[in-house]
């Protein structure tokens, strides 16, 4: 019969105290019966209603670590992404079944897991613009960052050219960088504004908002 195995987090850190903020978590697997097949995981944490402006968007995703380096970044390899409201309280619950595949099978490789949070809200008010700028105050603008490894999977939206570029930087890893993670989509937003003639001007501003990443 299927049974259901609730794993406590063994170790828990924050990696820096500054935006983006990062988290890292660590479990004990040796709890799983050898041989028992996983066919589901989660990883579930509770979000309390945060002290930023209730209305601001935030995203949080959760990485595997693959490997540790000893002078640089980790290598990750995506799971899950959510998106909630600062403002939002309950369960936040990401699929991790392809982390616990990856551990269940070559249990030394059990690196933890990572949690992401990302927002960039953009204040008019700190850009001193609000002299002009007469709606909205600000806007969730976010932004892409993380890392481009090799090999690139399908869920990290690759071009061509960057699946080459990390070939070449394999073979040539001091003449060739690494792709960069970039935004592949982006939206509009509506500015109410007064123009050099102090019209009231509503206008759409394209590429304002970023909508998703990939590898470039």
């Amino acid at each position: 019969l299927p049974a259901l195995f609730c794993l406590a987090v063994e170790l828990d850190h924050a990696l820096g105290h500054q935006e983006p903020h990062w988290k890292e978590f660590r479990f004990d697997l040796t709890q799983i019966p050898a041989g028992e097949a996983v066919t589901a995981a989660e990883f579930r944490i509770y979000k309390l209603p945060s002290t930023h402006p209730l209305n601001r968007t935030l995203h949080v995703s959760m990485f595997e670590v693959v490997r540790e380096r000893a002078n640089r970044e980790s290598d990750l390899f995506f799971l899950d992404l959510q998106t909630l409201q600062a403002g939002d309280e309950g369960w936040l619950v990401l699929d991790v079944t392809a982390a616990s595949d990856h551990w269940l099978l070559n249990r030394n490789k059990d690196l933890g897991l990572r949690l992401y949070v990302e927002t960039l809200y953009v204040s008019f008010q700190d850009l001193g613009w609000l002299d002009w700028v007469i709606a909205p105050q600000g806007y969730s603008a976010y932004y892409c960052e993380g890392e481009c490894s090799f090999p690139l999977d399908s869920c990290m939206n690759a071009t061509n050219h960057a699946i080459l570029q990390s070939l070449v930087h394999l073979m040539k890893p001091d003449t060739v960088p690494k792709a960069c993670c970039a935004p592949t989509k982006l939206s509009a937003t509506s500015v109410l504004y007064y123009d050099s003639s102090n019209n009231v001007i509503l206008r759409k501003h394209r590429n304002m908002v970023v909508r998703a990443c990939g590898c470039h």
